[in-house]
């Protein structure tokens, strides 16, 4: 069982070096968290991005990561359909895992224009698909708006109703979700009437 400690004795390493990772690094050193390392995608790319974040450590394997005693947190900023291995080998090795947006979390959000709002029920499937996705992604409609947004910002009157548009959230099953990125671009296709 790990012991509470100060926050400025605690130390992480973050599995993966882009955006989301720095985004980790920088936010850890704001909290006066100490970054231990990075594990990069490659050795290579750990090494570069060690050096320009100003990190001590490059592991070059996620074995050597935790193999680390100086490690006492461990943040997975990888892509989706590798947080779960990974956490899995942190929390064999008694490490805490801070994993951000697990596949069982990710929803696409999307909006409908008043006219397509009738025909749609929480509990129906809807289809994404998306560059660089090799099938299209089946999700299912969990949440649907019961207030209307304007797109762009209007003023309402009868001529402006067909700008009026309903927030709705689908959810893929998390293997599916593994095939998705947070904020990436995608199409939805409807139920057919």
């Amino acid at each position: 069982m790990m012991r509470m400690q100060s926050i400025a004795a605690v130390g992480a390493a973050v599995i993966g070096t882009g955006f989301i990772g720095t985004v980790h690094v920088e936010t850890l050193r704001r909290l006066g968290v100490q970054v231990r390392g990075v594990l990069g995608s490659t050795p290579e790319r750990g090494l570069t991005r060690a050096a320009a974040l100003g990190v001590p450590v490059a592991y070059p394997s996620l074995e050597a990561l935790l193999d680390d005693p100086s490690v006492d947190v461990v943040h997975v900023t990888t892509p989706n359909d590798l947080h779960l291995p990974q956490s899995q080998a942190a929390l064999a090795a008694g490490r805490p895992v801070a994993s951000l947006l697990p596949p069982g979390n990710v929803k696409v959000r999307f909006f409908v224009a008043e006219t397509a709002l009738g025909r749609l029920q929480r509990g129906q499937t809807v289809t994404v698909n998306c560059d660089g996705c090799a099938t299209p992604v089946a999700a299912t409609i969990a949440f649907i708006a019961n207030r209307a947004e304007f797109t762009p910002p209007v003023l309402y009157s009868k001529e402006n109703r067909s700008k009026l548009v309903y927030l709705v959230e689908a959810r893929p099953a998390p293997t599916d979700a593994l095939k998705l990125h947070p904020g990436q671009p995608v199409d939805v296709t409807l139920p057919a009437p």
